[in-house]
């Protein structure tokens, strides 16, 4: 549909996967997120442990975007690159 192209014109989105520390609460929406990520109780997923996993996700723009819901941007492939993506069916490349 008309949204779906708009987001991910190829038809890939990488979302971004935040990880929370043991005994911190859950955000409930991106200002709580910011919060956490600002206080220490949470970081990108495994930015710390392989770096290289997903650090082509470029968590610090993604929450300097928009107060709810940041705007999608380009993210480009690096090698050990795996990110956690949503596709259509028919966009899964076979292994």
């Amino acid at each position: 549909d008309a949204l779906t192209a708009q987001a991910c014109p190829q038809g890939v989105l990488v979302v971004p996967a935040f990880e929370v520390k043991e005994g911190a609460p859950l955000p409930a929406d991106m200002a709580s997120l910011r919060t956490l990520v600002s206080e220490g109780d949470a970081e990108g997923f495994h930015c710390q442990g392989f770096p290289k996993g997903h650090g082509p996700t470029d968590f610090p723009r993604f929450l300097s975007g928009g107060s709810d819901w940041p705007s999608s941007y380009a993210v480009a492939y690096q090698e050990c690159f795996e990110p956690y993506v949503v596709l259509a069916v028919n966009r899964v490349p076979l292994y």
